[in-house]
């Protein structure tokens, strides 16, 4: 089952994944992998890529909220005043919805979300079964987990 893994996931990042295991398990952190952790390993690309797409999506959604936000702190005092919802029609009204709140950012914002996103919601369900290594999951697996994910997601 190893050798069908390793010739299946060829990604850098499993790769990786695989080196801090086998450091792991030298240092004897982990004794050996369960059955949930060997499927958990195998859905990580699909996990990574679902986590992506989720995480695009809500980008791709909420991004003329985030570009309004934006747009009203830079606009300085002389525009505060009238009020969030007037500024907003303005800008549809003057640049349209597309033009003026949707489109600037969006791409950028969703590739750099997506990848990071996808990085640790793929990620975190292959180590917390690594951690636990058979064991019932606990919040100290849990938590070990979520912080090694977002490092590498962030990294």
């Amino acid at each position: 089952l190893k050798q069908s893994l390793a010739c299946r996931y060829t990604s850098p990042l499993f790769r990786h994944l695989q080196r801090i295991i086998s450091v792991a398990r030298g240092f004897g952190i982990i004794s050996k992998m369960s059955v949930q952790a060997e499927r958990s390993l195998r859905e990580l690309r699909l996990n990574t890529l679902a986590g992506s797409i989720c995480t695009a999506t809500s980008v791709a959604l909420t991004n003329p909220l985030d570009t309004l936000r934006v747009r009203w702190q830079i606009s300085g005092n002389n525009v505060s005043s009238q009020g969030l919802i007037r500024f907003g029609t303005r800008i549809i009204r003057t640049e349209g919805l597309f033009q003026g709140l949707w489109f600037p950012g969006c791409a950028i914002h969703m590739a750099a979300v997506s990848v990071s996103s996808g990085i640790r919601l793929g990620f975190y369900p292959a180590i917390r079964d690594i951690l636990a290594a058979g064991e019932t999951k606990n919040a100290v697996h849990m938590g070990s987990a979520g912080f090694i994910a977002g490092a590498i997601g962030f990294w």
